[in-house]
């Protein structure tokens, strides 16, 4: 994760730091002191040596020095290049280092064509003002992506922005001081077309002529934006000024400079790995935009198929709520308990407590270390049996439990759960392990529950699909269960869960094609698994990451606003689950926090599985500790009565 912010924060940096090239400059600076006069009347090309002492030099006469900024450009710079090769004329390119690196054959058809490229910083950064640190990165970025793509470093450095010496200001001074101290001669300009303005042929034709007979330094642009009448100027300017004995030189030939040395291994080494870097960072920009998309489409359908089903669901749940009441005769309760002495009594005593005629509770203490099996034996409580083993794991309580059950129905639950009153007339036949109930020929099937994985509830439910059987869900059926009490309880159970599901899915993969109820398990059941539950998780600290990128390098304005459309979907969809389940509006405050920590802690726990997993790990139970919360929930909202006997009005026996 840090190195794909890395990755998109030199994205953001090259292509939302740095200005487009239009020629225009930002808001001027009047600090920096003053401005000596050697500058503002010196020549287009200057050097400034580090006591401030100032040289500077022109174009000899009738030569003339075109000079386009901001390339290179796929589509401009090498129809500017046609032009001069038509007409035998040279020119200097000063080009943005990051756009070396976007388009590195651009820069070497300039340098084969008898041209030169000098620096316009790597991101076409404003260097007045402009700290000394970022300025001289920019410059060596800059250097080592030319460097790289050409094999000789430039010479003369233009600062974006930057006109004629009359118009350098204090900060401007300052800054040219430094590239000066890097090594560079300092090119500013005597003739600006400002073809970046689009002022028309005539005007960039006219703005670009020099005196009678003089050289000149011109400015042009080949990027930016529509170049279309600087090429079209160009085609008249040249031959006109040629026909008048004028020749076009790069500066370092109108200058008689003697040739650059050839970079260094180091530095066209170091260009090319930076131009990957940004390659990569830019490719990963893209990725992340699809990726987004992507999520944003499929959690769309995910709501709109959350919402049908829900809809679809109530109005069953509302047609059988009309449906009078039926006993199914002896009802199984089977509680695999491990030191649960803090919640067990209040589960056995909810259970008795149900309006369901005929219970009967088995309680599969699993080799507990406190009192958990002599609590329940001391309430000395009618259809209640203890049988002690010793600790094998919750699904060989489990099975143990089905051993002794006598019902047709069994409803397994676990210990630090307490069930309201109507909870067993209206038991779901899923199984979450809090509560779920069973026929007994489903148990009988599938060879009871398995403990192959951790997730014991979900790899049963999934062998009773593929066994043929029907799941369905009722709303109705309430039970409290104990929640952790702390974040690293919280970490370790949802450890457990997400990896004994992806054991699970591995477990009963082959029904991805098989036919029938085991077919749509495949294909809906882990084919939605796959998607929500592992692969979109597994890409939710990317998401993250793309977030802090557009923090800093998007328009505020735009990440705020998407931030809360989500956040409004969010909160609109949990009001109407809510809704659906009688609950106060209460809680939705919380639902934006819980952006923070608890989803990071989610994905990470999909992370940390998924390596687990691929690595062939075995992952152990993780016992949480236990508070008795959940009794005292129940006991506070709806007390809990004494066990009474049998009752049978409401319920008759079918």
């Amino acid at each position: 994760m840090l190195v794909l912010l890395a990755e998109l924060s030199l994205n953001g940096y090259v292509t939302h730091v740095g200005a487009e090239g239009n020629g225009e400059a930002p808001a001027a600076d009047s600090g920096g002191g003053p401005v000596p006069a050697a500058v503002l009347g010196g020549a287009a090309v200057q050097r400034i040596t580090a006591d401030g002492s100032v040289s500077s030099r022109t174009m000899p006469a009738r030569t003339i020095a075109l000079t386009f900024d901001d390339g290179p450009d796929p589509v401009w710079t090498p129809r500017i290049l046609a032009v001069l090769a038509r007409y035998r004329a040279h020119a200097t390119f000063f080009q943005v280092g990051s756009r070396v690196n976007e388009h590195p054959e651009i820069s070497r058809q300039v340098v084969a064509q008898g041209s030169e490229i000098g620096s316009h910083t790597f991101s076409h950064l404003g260097t007045a003002g402009a700290p000394e640190w970022q300025l001289s990165a920019e410059l060596t970025l800059t250097r080592n992506a030319v460097a790289a793509a050409t094999g000789q470093p430039p010479v003369f450095m233009r600062p974006p922005y930057s006109s004629a010496p009359d118009a350098v200001t204090g900060a401007d001074f300052a800054a040219l001081r430094r590239i000066s101290a890097a090594g560079y001669l300092v090119a500013l300009t005597d003739l600006d077309t400002e073809d970046w303005r689009r002022p028309g042929v005539a005007a960039i034709v006219r703005n670009a002529r020099p005196a009678r007979g003089a050289g000149a330094v011109v400015m042009l642009h080949d990027s930016g934006g529509d170049r279309t009448q600087t090429v079209q100027a160009l085609e008249q300017l040249i031959p006109a000024l040629q026909s008048q004995g004028y020749r076009f030189v790069t500066m370092s030939e109108g200058l008689r400079l003697p040739a650059a040395p050839p970079a260094s291994v180091g530095e066209r080494w170091r260009g090319h790995a930076f131009a990957a870097a940004q390659s990569t960072g830019a490719w990963l920009a893209r990725a992340m935009t699809v990726l987004m998309l992507i999520a944003v489409v499929l959690a769309g359908l995910r709501l709109l198929g959350q919402l049908w089903c829900a809809r679809t669901h109530l109005r069953r749940i509302r047609r059988l709520d009309a449906q009078p009441l039926v006993s199914l005769g002896l009802v199984s309760v089977i509680v695999p308990a491990y030191n649960e002495a803090a919640n067990i009594a209040g589960t056995v005593g909810s259970l008795l407590a149900n309006d369901y005629p005929l219970l009967e509770v088995i309680v599969v203490d699993d080799g507990s270390t406190d009192d958990t099996a002599g609590i329940v034996e001391r309430l000395a409580l009618p259809r209640v049996r203890v049988v002690r083993q010793r600790n094998a794991g919750k699904p060989a309580a489990l099975n143990t439990g089905v051993r002794h059950a006598r019902g047709d129905i069994f409803i397994l639950v676990d210990g630090d759960t307490v069930f309201a009153r109507d909870a067993v007339g209206r038991c779901m036949p899923t199984v979450p392990g809090a509560i779920g109930a069973f026929r007994r020929a489903a148990v009988r099937d599938v060879g009871g529950v398995s403990q192959d994985t951790l997730a014991e509830d979900t790899d049963f439910t999934m062998a009773v699909i593929r066994a043929g059987w029907r799941v369905v869900y009722q709303p109705g059926a309430v039970a409290w269960t104990e929640a952790p009490a702390s974040l690293r309880q919280l970490w370790r159970q949802r450890y457990r869960w997400c990896y004994g599901t992806m054991q699970a899915m591995w477990k009963h993969r082959r029904a991805l094609t098989q036919r029938g109820p085991a077919g749509r398990l495949g294909r809906r059941g882990l084919g939605y698994l796959l998607i929500f539950q592992v692969l979109l998780p597994l890409s939710a600290p990317m998401v993250d990451v793309y977030g802090l990128y557009g923090l800093f390098f998007l328009p505020l304005g735009k990440v705020v606003a998407v931030w809360a459309g989500f956040t409004a979907v969010q909160v609109a969809t949990a009001a109407y689950a809510l809704k659906l389940d009688g609950e106060r509006y209460g809680p939705l405050w919380s639902l934006p926090l819980q952006q923070v920590v608890y989803r990071q802690l989610m994905y990470l726990v999909v992370v940390q599985s998924t390596v687990m997993a691929l690595l062939g790990g075995r992952l152990g139970w993780h016992r949480m500790v236990r508070t008795g919360a959940a009794t005292a929930h129940i006991t506070a909202a709806t007390p809990v009565p004494v066990p009474y006997p049998q009752r049978s009005g409401r319920w008759p026996i079918n």
